[in-house]
């Protein structure tokens, strides 16, 4: 299922957490990988980056949220298509 919020089809009730990125730029980014990808990949990623940031204590930069969704999504579509993943 593709995520539809970004059209505004959404259950405000839903909510949980609201994203909001500081620079527009990377914020039209992730919009545009969201657009594409099923929300599971972006819940994935927030518990990621929200439990990295705890255990080191510090704040990460907003691009995170882009490049590691992106990765995942790829990653596990991949394996899905019974495509190697290397690790190296």
């Amino acid at each position: 299922m593709k995520s539809n919020y970004l059209k505004g089809e959404f259950n405000p009730e839903q909510v949980d957490k609201i994203f909001a990125l500081e620079n527009e730029d990377t914020m039209n980014k992730f919009k545009s990988i969201v657009s594409n990808i099923p929300m599971e990949m972006v819940e994935i990623t927030e518990r990621i980056i929200t439990y990295a940031q705890a255990r080191l204590g510090k704040s990460l930069n907003d691009s995170i949220y882009i490049h590691l969704t992106d990765h995942i999504h790829f990653a596990i579509e991949r394996y899905k298509n019974n495509q190697p993943i290397k690790m190296e």
